[in-house]
């Protein structure tokens, strides 16, 4: 492949949930969210709106919309990391413990995100180790065992 398709497919059909979140110093949540947005929408109507939407979403109160993630804790840092992640609603979505700090109403908006992407046709490779929230979400399960993939 040319390695500006690689580029193109990197910047905007694959997204990525990581447990930690690394950011710019001093951009704000809304930014976060906003940028990338702006990587999947043209209309700066739709790009505003699907910011406000995972921002509410995730129940970020709008106080902290303008704040520097530096400031947030575990929670509110991974919440933002799927929140930029999702908005993009990706062909394919790498997450990694994305759940990982997650109270449980956090999770359940995690779960609802995940089967709305899915519907929508979005793949999904997930690693796991909140076995209850993989329960219903997942449409295959490998475990790993002596350094191999074991399929359930």
């Amino acid at each position: 492949m040319h390695e500006r398709r690689v580029i193109y497919l990197r910047n905007y059909e694959i997204g990525y949930i990581s447990q930690f979140l690394d950011v710019v110093p001093r951009t704000t949540a809304r930014d976060v969210v906003r940028a990338s947005a702006a990587e999947a929408y043209d209309d700066p109507a739709v790009i505003e709106s699907e910011t406000v939407r995972m921002l509410e979403h995730f129940d970020f109160p709008r106080e902290l919309w303008d704040l520097y993630p530096n400031t947030f804790s575990g929670g509110e840092k991974l919440r933002l990391n799927i929140a930029r992640a999702m908005v993009r609603r990706p062909r394919l979505l790498l997450l990694d413990e994305p759940t990982a700090s997650l109270d449980n109403a956090s999770k359940v908006k995690v779960r609802d995100l995940i089967e709305q992407l899915k519907a929508a046709g979005t793949t999904m490779l997930g690693i796991f180790h909140d076995l209850e929230f993989m329960e219903g979400v997942c449409d295959r399960e490998y475990n790993m065992q002596a350094g191999g993939f074991v399929c359930e």
